[in-house]
This record gives C-alpha cells, structure tokens and sequence, in this order.
C-alpha cells in the first residue's frame, strides 16, 4: 500500500498538469475581480474569494492516491506546472504551493 506504482505516478503527474491549468484561470480571475475591486477599496478580498481554488490540487491528489507525501508533490508540481505555464506570480508559486501541500 505505500509503494508508488507507475499508475499513482502517471495520475499524480496528469492531476499537476490539470491543476496547473486551474492555477492559471484563477491568476486571471484574480486579476480581473483585483482590478475591479480595487476602486472600492477591498482589492485584499479577491484572494480571499479564489483562495479554494489555489489549494484543491493536495486535498485532491490525498483523496486519490491515499499514499505518503502525495499532498505536497501534488501541490508542488501543479505549482510547478503554474509556473512553467507563464503565472505573473513567479517563482513565488513554488513556496506556497510547499506550504499549501504541507498544510494538507
């Protein structure tokens, strides 16, 4: 049961490459809703509304895989599929989604 086989690490990259994906929608969308909540005053909230978004790839890859240290590879390679996608967010990604993965 804790050995890795060829199918949990086939699933695990597929799920890092989708959330990848994901991560980026939410960078626009956090842009967008930023920018217009920012005349109001509550610019801070638009990561407060999205932050589920950005932290689903480790409770997901925990709930299929059910093995040691699949939250935090899961989270830190759908980081790293964020950032090899163009995030505006850097290298940054790659320390939250650590502490993200960490968390879960």
């Amino acid at each position: 049961m804790d050995k890795w086989s060829l199918r949990d690490v086939v699933l695990l990259a597929f799920l890092a490459f989708l959330f990848g994906g994901v991560f980026m929608g939410a960078d626009a969308i956090y842009a967008v809703l930023a920018a217009a909540l920012t005349p109001l005053g509550y610019a801070p909230f638009a990561n407060e509304i999205l932050f589920g978004m950005w932290v689903m790839a480790a409770p997901m890859t925990t709930m299929l895989l059910r093995k040691k240290g699949s939250s935090i590879l899961g989270e830190c390679l759908a980081a790293l599929a964020e950032m090899l996608y163009g995030s505006y967010f850097g290298p940054a990604v790659l320390l939250s989604g650590f502490v993200q993965g960490l968390g879960s």
